[in-house]
C-alpha cells in the first residue's frame, strides 16, 4: 500500500498518492501521480463478418415479421411498409 504522510497543516494522514489534503486543501509534497490505464477502444466497424451477418440476418427476420402482421391487420401499412424496406425480400 501506499505510504502515509503527515499533512503540515492539519495533521491529517494522507497517502501519497493524494496530491492535495482533503480537509484542508494543503499540497502534498511526497506527492506521486499514478499513470491512468487506457483500454483498447473496439469500434464497430471491426466486429468479425460473423457478427455482421447474424445482425442483418435478423433485421431482414424482424422486417419480415413486421411485413406480415401489418399484412394481416392493416394491408395498406404493409404496402407502404414494403415498398420502404424494398431490400426485405432479397
Amino acid at each position: 500500500m501506499a505510504a502515509n504522510n503527515e499533512c503540515m497543516n492539519c495533521g491529517y494522514s494522507m497517502a501519497t498518492s493524494e496530491k492535495e489534503c482533503k480537509y484542508c486543501g494543503g499540497a502534498n509534497p511526497n506527492f506521486v501521480s499514478v499513470p491512468a490505464v487506457k483500454k483498447p477502444v473496439q469500434s464497430s466497424n471491426q466486429l468479425p463478418a460473423q457478427t455482421n451477418n447474424q445482425v442483418s440476418t435478423s433485421k431482414k427476420e424482424t422486417n419480415l415479421i413486421i411485413f406480415i402482421v401489418l399484412l394481416v391487420i392493416f394491408w395498406p401499412a404493409a404496402i407502404v411498409y414494403a415498398i420502404i424496406n424494398k431490400d426485405m425480400f432479397k
